[in-house]
């Protein structure tokens, strides 16, 4: 993934906090991002939920698209790590 890449504003369809993942996308028509746990926790966020407003970069994966960098929506009401 290039640093130059722009966040996209995505909305989560679902995310499973016991498995560990769960997708997002920019709108009807358009491919899921997966989003994984891992990378919630790298900034600073411990879950999400659906229909949930977040700033995204992803690059292609193995199966599909992968978040590589998840950020909230200012007042998106995204649950932190405390």
């Amino acid at each position: 993934m290039s640093e130059d890449s722009l966040c996209c504003s995505v909305k989560v369809k679902w995310f499973n906090r016991l498995r560990g993942f769960g997708f997002a996308n920019e709108g009807e028509g358009k491919p899921d991002i997966f989003l994984h746990m891992e990378v919630l926790r790298r900034y600073g966020l411990t879950e999400v939920r659906p229909e949930q407003e977040l700033l995204v970069r992803f690059c292609p994966g193995p199966k599909g698209l992968m978040a590589a960098e998840i950020r909230p929506v200012e007042g998106g009401g995204v649950p932190v790590s405390h």
